[in-house]
């Protein structure tokens, strides 16, 4: 009983979590989306100066090196040489990498920032559909339900389809059987196989469906200066 309550609690608070996250989305998806591609690219730039700024000291770490050489034997003194600038050549090699990735991804946001701006106003307008649908949660948890079932039924009568076979007690496995397939059963269970694939997948995309058509017709029914409905109802 304590296990039951917990459960449906978690339900109920992961729902809630849902809705309010969706209502954030709806408010601040924009500011996010932006936010996010300036930390990116912020990233990569600090990762670049940090790295180079690594290179600079193991540069000036050879340089002191090979200004002190006297105070140290050749062998030493190349064995130093040898380890610090495989360093530094590493660390060369790491920073052209990321200046250069740098570089592309500020050419790409330049580049492309058109078709990035559509791609965030499209995530907005996808948080403000959410936030003004909620009902369309349960499009999908309703199709989960219908294949849960249909899988259920597929399930018994598959096990029928089996006891059609010839079967008989295991000679050495305790309750253990020996099942015997007929061409026939052979092929009503590989039909009955694809049917429950055809079935769960024709569920998937009605559901899939249903949520477009919901999608468009609240697009179709809004404009620059109303926010429409979505017809939930016109996708089934």
């Amino acid at each position: 009983m304590k296990a039951q309550n917990a459960i449906l609690v978690s339900i109920v608070m992961s729902v809630i979590y849902s809705i309010i996250f969706v209502k954030l989305m709806s408010i601040f998806a924009e500011t996010i989306a932006w936010l996010c591609v300036v930390i990116m690219q912020l990233t990569v730039i600090s990762i670049t100066v940090f790295v180079g700024f690594q290179l600079k000291n193991q540069m000036d770490k050879i340089e002191v090196i090979t200004l002190n050489e006297y105070e140290l034997s050749e062998e030493e003194l190349n064995a130093s040489l040898e380890l610090e600038n495989s360093w530094k050549n590493k660390l060369m090699a790491v920073t052209i990498i990321l200046a250069l990735f740098t570089t592309c991804f500020a050419c790409c946001i330049y580049c492309k920032w058109t078709a990035l701006k559509r791609a965030i106003d499209v995530i907005d307008a996808s948080a403000d559909f959410l936030a003004k649908t909620n009902r369309i949660v349960l499009v999908p948890i309703l199709f989960e339900i219908l294949t849960l079932l249909a899988v259920s039924l597929w399930f018994a009568s598959f096990t029928t389809v089996v006891s059609m076979n010839e079967i008989s007690a295991h000679e050495s496995i305790p309750q253990g059987k020996n099942l015997v397939w007929t061409s026939q059963t052979k092929w009503m269970a590989a039909y009955m196989i694809f049917g429950i694939f055809w079935v769960c997948a024709w569920l998937d995309y009605t559901s899939n469906f249903i949520v477009m058509v919901s999608a468009s017709s609240y697009y179709f029914n809004s404009d620059a200066n109303t926010e429409g409905d979505a017809e939930v109802s016109l996708g089934f």
